[in-house]
């Protein structure tokens, strides 16, 4: 009878922390347009031509495809991968840009003592940031353009640089 009730007790704890993973909202296909309230939640965004507008505060984002149009108001984390997507965001903790030919703009800030993080790899990706915390950047691959600027008060980010033709400049 007492393995009865903790396997039950057991079951019930699996299934209250697999609801945590159900938050996650996946927009995925082609030509849709949505307008998406974030409650801390994830969002995936899959496919191609897709135009999305998340306002409020998300979690995790996640553009993969070709030529989606997103914006954003703040997340923890946006990571874009494909091609040809165009992202412009308010403020992200952590952004992550790879493959190719993705046009990328938002305010990097930390939520806590930690440093905000740009990465940038693969090719031919446009990233404009304004930094509003200590941030790092890191960019790898070939022929990016980083334009960066900071918030009065903050200081110049700590940039690592491998690949080539790369142009990572301050903005202001």
């Amino acid at each position: 009878m007492m393995k009865l009730k903790i396997s039950a007790i057991t079951l019930m704890s699996v299934l209250i922390s697999g609801a945590a993973y159900a938050e996650e909202l996946t927009v995925e296909g082609s030509g849709i347009t949505r307008d998406i309230a974030c409650s801390s939640n994830d969002i995936g965004i899959y496919g191609a031509k897709n135009i999305i507008k998340l306002t409020g505060k998300c979690d995790d984002i996640v553009i993969h495809g070709t030529n989606h149009q997103v914006t954003f108001e703040e997340a923890d984390d946006v990571s874009v991968s494909g091609s040809d997507n165009k992202v412009t965001g308010g403020r992200v903790k952590d952004l992550s840009v790879d493959v190719a030919n993705h046009e990328v703009t938002a305010t990097l800030r930390s939520n806590d003592n930690d440093r905000a993080e740009l990465e940038v790899s693969g090719a031919q990706n446009v990233v404009n940031v304004t930094l509003e915390s200590d941030t790092k950047i890191e960019v790898g691959g070939v022929g990016h353009k980083i334009n960066w600027s900071v918030a009065s008060g903050v200081k110049d980010p700590a940039i690592s640089i491998y690949g080539a033709d790369h142009e990572v400049k301050k903005a202001n």
